[in-house]
């Protein structure tokens, strides 16, 4: 599932569990359980559970720097 979302969103928030929901950072967290509580709130198809270990390695397409992040 690719998602459209700014990496500026993560800086910052690096090592910590994060909710992306179309495409947009909702919810972010050290708590993994927590992020997955969260993320239960929204429809399955449209979110997606990631930790961020830096602001470059993510499963989404950087929508505003035009190349994908790994």
């Amino acid at each position: 599932m690719t998602k459209e979302i700014d990496l500026g969103e993560v800086e910052g928030i690096e090592g910590q569990w994060v909710v992306v929901h179309k495409g947009k950072v909702v919810g972010s967290s050290d708590d993994g359980g927590e992020m997955l509580r969260l993320a239960g709130k929204y429809p399955p198809d449209e979110t997606v559970v990631t930790k961020i270990l830096f602001a470059e390695a993510s499963f989404y397409q950087a929508g505003s720097h035009g190349s994908t992040a790994h």
